[in-house]
């Protein structure tokens, strides 16, 4: 015996509402898992900061390094100079001409001016390096703050992503029963316009148009989705089109 018009409108209208729901809950679920695939994206983007500033300490623990190690080199050099003058002040007590004697002195001269510049440089070059280390701890206080807000945050998104996932196959119960309800024809349909539509492979009637692309329907084709005797796709997009009054009034 051959369905009746009623009875294929019902089944029509009973497989849409099925789509509707099978959709909303498939794109909750698509949701949910772009978070889950995404998440080693989103940490690897918020901890360039932590990178940055890493750097940035690395960088300037080079600088007070290298300054200290010049610090110790000047002042390796200033006791050379000063054991220098101690020599040639004890040569002056031997020196058998006077114009040897003018010459140690005039050196020694030399010696205690080229001294005196390098102890001035070499404390300017230590007041730099109390500048240098007062700013790496500030660097390093940023980036112990940034570390730890950062670990705050991937623990945030680890507990997201375990609840997302269990979420999900908390569904996959419901989503069987739904593609179950369904004929296989209509399912392989839906999920061939869900991978070529990005999720969506239903879509509502808006006035005259699909809205999912926009495009305008012919009158026969808004009669056909509002009589819900048949699955009718949209001429443009291939999604399968639905009455959302029609729909609801399923529902209720």
């Amino acid at each position: 015996m051959e369905p009746t018009a009623e009875g294929a409108s019902s089944s029509a209208l009973s497989r849409l509402a099925t789509l509707v729901r099978l959709q909303a809950l498939d794109r909750d679920r698509d949701g949910k898992r772009e978070f889950t695939d995404g998440l080693p994206r989103i940490l690897a983007a918020r901890r360039q900061a932590v990178t940055a500033l890493e750097s940035k300490v690395a960088k300037s623990t080079e600088a007070v390094t290298h300054a200290k190690s010049s610090a110790r080199q000047r002042e390796l050099e200033l006791k050379s100079k000063t054991a220098e003058i101690q020599k040639l002040e004890l040569q002056l007590n031997t020196a058998k001409t006077n114009q040897e004697y003018q010459a140690l002195t005039q050196h020694i001269q030399r010696l205690r001016e080229a001294t005196g510049r390098e102890e001035e440089e070499t404390l300017v070059l230590y007041d730099e390096i109390t500048k240098l280390e007062a700013s790496l701890a500030k660097e390093k206080e940023a980036l112990s703050v940034a570390q730890r807000e950062f670990d705050a945050y991937q623990l945030a998104c680890e507990r997201d992503k375990e609840a997302a996932l269990l979420e999900i196959g908390q569904t996959d119960g419901a989503r069987a029963e739904l593609v179950a309800r369904l004929p296989r024809d209509v399912v392989e349909t839906y999920e061939r316009l869900r991978v070529g539509n990005g999720g969506v492979a239903v879509c509502a009637l808006d006035v005259r148009t699909c809205s999912g692309c926009g495009m305008m329907l012919t009158l026969n084709d808004q009669a056909k989705v509002l009589g819900g005797r048949e699955l009718v796709p949209c001429r443009a997009c291939s999604r399968i089109l639905y009455d959302k009054t029609t729909i609801a009034s399923l529902r209720s």
